[in-house]
């Protein structure tokens, strides 16, 4: 009676290991298929809208320093650091905030070179240097200019790079 129930208990246990040892198998190689996906992909940059934390008065022809520079730094972030991933959401975002007049020319320029760099799958990588802010004495305007490293990438190498 007693060796029944230790052969049944046995036949459990054997069964359970077995189990055990199939789903630490599988979850061995679901992993090892996602970290070899993982390491195949290329960089990418994410990129935030301006992270602004304090009031700032901004009018319609008038608007603070540091709110210029937040968005001086965000445009050439988004400008600057682009591949046939971002390209779509580049384009999109500049139409919503380049509308009028002069802007219109510079956004058209702008996006007909995105394309370009689209079409010929090139990345491109945008390291700030400095911030620089300029009022002309000749028009009220503010210019934000952004100086930094430009470096233009093809099939992962280095093809073109400017400060």
């Amino acid at each position: 009676m007693e060796y029944i129930y230790y052969k049944k208990s046995l036949k459990k246990y054997i069964s359970e290991v077995f189990f055990y040892r199939i789903t630490i198998i599988l979850l061995i190689v679901f992993c090892l298929i996602l970290t070899s996906l993982l390491y195949k992909k290329d960089r990418m940059l994410i990129i935030s809208p301006p992270n602004i934390v304090k009031n700032m008065t901004i009018h319609q022809s008038y608007a603070e320093l540091d709110y210029l520079q937040e968005m001086g730094l965000y445009f050439s972030i988004l400008i600057g650091n682009l591949n046939s991933r971002t390209s779509d959401f580049v384009v999109n975002t500049l139409r919503k905030h380049m509308v009028t007049g002069l802007k219109s020319a510079i956004k058209d320029s702008l996006i007909s070179q995105i394309t370009l760099i689209n079409e010929k799958n090139y990345e491109t990588v945008f390291n700030i240097l400095n911030v620089e802010y300029k009022k002309y004495k000749n028009n009220n305007n503010k210019y934000i200019f952004v100086k930094g490293q430009y470096k233009i990438y093809l099939n992962n190498e280095k093809i073109s790079e400017k400060a």
